[in-house]
């Protein structure tokens, strides 16, 4: 699925100003125009542990069975992240869209399609507009996975104090911190060092009294 929306630039400051901000109407500094193809994909979404590397760009999948017969590959990640999306597919790479052009652009491609879209991409995968309940519920998700790590970090900080024991050499900051590193990294992607040290702190305080 496709569509062709035509849009409106000012080739100055496409080329030398601030760069390429196409908008949907015409204005007096708007003089040239040209007509981009949208195609719904399902775009590959960073899920690594570790910081997105500068020059990472997405697979793209044009169907739902390209992306089916991917996922049975036995070189594919074990955990795979993609959205459906529409993603730009000719002339120059979008930067942005400036004031209502994002919200406006995704009202027309998402008329009259039954399945709803995750967002607008440019041609190198990077998002351009998210709708609103998109990032309501990217910000939930997020919410649910910081709550989710603070508990781990809870757990794994009192559970040498409460079986003692043999076990009673873990305790501290040092063992638990090397703790989390090796079995829960992706802790350290969701909290911040120093959110997760005042937690153990805290937690210790807890279990000592």
């Amino acid at each position: 699925m496709s569509k062709k929306i035509t849009f409106y630039y000012d080739p100055y400051e496409k080329s030398l100003g601030d760069g390429n901000y196409p908008q949907l109407k015409k204005c007096e500094a708007c003089i040239s125009s040209v007509e981009i193809e949208f195609k719904k994909v399902w775009i590959e979404i960073w899920s690594g542990a570790a910081e997105k590397p500068m020059f990472w760009f997405p697979t793209v999948w044009e169907t739902k069975k390209d992306l089916d017969d991917y996922r049975k590959r036995e070189d594919a990640p074990d955990y795979l992240t993609v959205k459906l999306v529409w993603k730009q597919m000719n002339w120059d790479s979008i930067i942005g869209l400036d004031g209502t052009c994002g919200p406006d652009l995704n009202d027309l491609l998402e008329r009259n399609e039954p399945e709803k879209c995750n967002g607008i991409v440019n041609l190198n995968g990077k998002f351009i507009f998210i709708p609103e309940y998109s990032q309501v519920q990217s910000r939930e998700k997020l919410k649910s996975h910081k709550e989710e790590a603070v508990s781990i970090i809870q757990h794994h900080t009192a559970m040498p104090y409460v079986l003692g024991g043999s076990v009673a050499k873990y305790q501290g900051m040092n063992e638990t911190m090397a703790y989390l590193e090796r079995a829960h990294p992706n802790i350290f992607c969701l909290l911040p060092k120093k959110e997760i040290t005042q937690i153990i702190e805290q937690t210790i305080e807890e279990e000592k009294t």
